[in-house]
């Protein structure tokens, strides 16, 4: 007699992105590079995720799956000269200018390896599902470990980067490096940065 043998696959949940973070990347376009480009961007759009940002559908407060991320994060990035270099220029302008509005005081008092402590918070307000977890931050180095950001590639790895390079910037931290000791690929899910500073 035959046996039946079943599977059960189990699909991984992807990452959900805050609604803000979609208006912050084209309000930050807007201010680097004019509302022409916020226009071009929008038209490199699927219409349906263009038509939810121009119509209000898609709302500030609301938690959207990164795939419908990307493609913004990729357009925006396409105007500012595309690829994982110009998605980190834009995160760093918009953590410098919301760590120059309702971060400011977090930042005043805080050191760099102390703002870098609390990152794992800044993650989450951003971002459901997957987690940064700070393995070590001590005077002028931090290692963070990223695990389970299902949905990212390498664009979305490069925003999580500047951001984190803008607030370590906005602690007084000068002469920033930070390496990627492993993942923050397309398609990773994990990985693992070092940051080292003076």
């Amino acid at each position: 007699m035959a046996r039946t043998v079943t599977a059960t696959i189990t699909a991984v949940p992807e990452v959900l992105v805050k609604g803000l973070s979609f208006r912050n990347a084209l309000e930050g376009l807007a201010a680097l590079r004019g509302a022409a480009a916020v226009d071009a961007a929008l038209a490199r759009l699927p219409d349906e995720l263009r038509e939810k940002l121009t119509t209000g559908a898609l709302i500030s407060a609301g938690w959207y799956p990164v795939s419908e991320y990307r493609p913004l994060i990729h357009a925006v990035a396409g105007e500012m000269g595309g690829g994982p270099a110009a998605a980190r220029a834009l995160s760093k302008h918009n953590t410098r200018r919301d760590l120059s509005g309702i971060y400011r005081l977090l930042v005043f008092f805080l050191s760099p390896e102390s703002i870098m402590r609390k990152a794992p918070l800044l993650y989450g307000r951003y971002r459901r599902g997957g987690r940064m977890i700070i393995a070590k931050a001590t005077p002028g180095y931090c290692e963070s470990v990223f695990e389970g950001c299902h949905g990212f590639d390498e664009v979305c790895w490069a925003e999580l980067i500047g951001g984190s390079e803008a607030a370590l910037e906005a602690a007084g931290a000068r002469d920033i490096s930070i390496t990627i000791l492993s993942g923050a690929g397309d398609g990773d899910a994990d990985a693992h940065a070092v940051a080292r500073w003076t």
